[in-house]
């Protein structure tokens, strides 16, 4: 059996790894590991024990020091290999909003995932975020093995990533800034809440609810977290629908598609034409590149949102991806280069602001902004985005 390249860094980086091989099964991880023919993982029967008897590897461990050893090899193994495993199975993500649309679609995409541990649906609406964790903990077996529960902010506490989700809907063809003062005393009472419970002093906040650039920067400015642990979605869906339009456009898979949208998630948004590329090939250069065409799917991209609103009464699967994303780099600490909205400092001369440039995500939140060479017309695009979201921003109430 071929090893995968993922299993062939892991016994690369460990030297403890010499004696393991992978056999080929049926199961989703393509293979079992076997030391000295001994399986590192499971049950497993002694030979010579009738079959229906089955022991742990740790009740085979006290009986044999082989197998102890073995077990302990792969776990070390998989810790000096990949940092995060071990602290990946610990993750608690609370949903602030989780009986809604929006928390409940990413729950259901953190659950296929399995990155965390344990997952909370928090929501004023208790009944329905009960149903919710419950619904979820009834797939436990076939997705992954996981905590779900739901309640009050008490289930925030110990969190290592709060999603706030939880919001007023937005009415169709209603601009995302019109939200603000519709939203921002609910934001600032569930950021007010979040300060009441213990938290790990590395936890995240991460923004859903619109308009997603302001309230990212209200949670900047009041919830007491530092910047780089405030983190709100920003443009990442824009980006995910773009491509996905993109790739259904000229045939090709969307996981191919590399295009970017800055600036604020809403109107302003700016779509970065000028390193978009297919696999490496530039967009203009791809065969049946049109510009008129290309700019249609921007267009498209841009009112996506309403469209959804109109047809279903709004987005949930694709934000749901959207948090299992943004998660996964946290958890594994992947440092992924994401657009997403975070408070800048300087990058294109643009200053206390939230808005989405590409971003290093990983476990310590938003770890580096990166300022990429952009066309004059998309630099102006962006500084633009910048101002709208200044003038709505100082016309918040206090």
């Amino acid at each position: 059996m071929m090893e995968s390249a993922a299993v062939q860094r892991l016994r690369a980086a460990s030297p403890g790894m010499a004696g393991f091989r992978q056999l080929p099964t049926p199961n989703k991880d393509g293979g079992v590991w076997q030391a000295n023919g001994i399986p590192a993982g499971g049950w497993h029967r002694r030979p010579g024990q009738p079959r229906g008897e089955t022991e742990t590897l740790a009740q085979a461990g006290e009986a044999d020091p082989v197998r102890a050893r073995a077990r302990r090899c792969l776990r070390s193994s998989l810790s000096a290999a990949f940092p995060w495993y071990i602290e990946r199975t610990q993750m608690k993500v609370s949903i602030i909003g989780g009986a809604g649309r929006v928390g409940s679609n990413a729950a259901y995409a953190l659950q296929l995932v399995g990155w965390a541990r344990e997952i909370a649906l928090v929501d004023v609406m208790t009944e329905q975020a009960e149903g919710e964790a419950l619904d979820l903990r009834h797939g436990a077996s076939l997705a992954n093995s996981q905590v779900f529960t739901s309640g009050g902010y008490d289930q925030v506490a110990g969190s290592d990533v709060i999603v706030i989700t939880a919001g007023l809907r937005r009415k169709p063809d209603e601009p995302r800034l019109a939200l603000v003062n519709r939203n921002v005393a609910l934001f600032r009472s569930i950021l007010a809440e979040i300060g009441k419970v213990s938290l790990p002093s590395n936890a995240i906040l991460l923004i859903v609810a619109n308009p997603v650039d302001i309230l990212t920067q209200i949670a900047v400015k009041e919830s007491g977290f530092p910047r780089e642990r405030v983190i709100g979605t920003g443009t990442l869906l824009d980006t995910a629908r773009f491509r996905s339009f993109l790739g259904e456009h000229f045939g090709v898979a969307q996981t191919q598609v590399d295009a970017l949208i800055l600036g604020e998630h809403g109107d302003s948004m700016v779509p970065i034409w000028s390193s978009a590329t297919i696999n490496g090939v530039p967009l203009a250069s791809f065969p049946g590149y049109q510009e008129q065409e290309v700019r249609a799917i921007f267009d498209a991209t841009k009112k996506s949102g309403a469209r959804v609103i109109a047809l279903k009464g709004g987005a949930g699967y694709s934000i749901g991806l959207v948090v299992a994303h943004v998660v996964n780099a946290i958890a594994g600490d992947t440092k992924q280069v994401l657009p997403v909205s975070t408070l800048q400092t300087g990058l294109h001369g643009i200053n206390d602001v939230c808005l989405s440039v590409p971003t290093v995500i990983g476990r310590g939140g938003a770890e580096a902004l990166v300022e990429m060479q952009l066309a004059p017309e998309e630099e102006e695009a962006l500084q633009n985005s910048a101002r709208v979201l200044k003038e709505t921003f100082a016309q918040l109430s206090a």
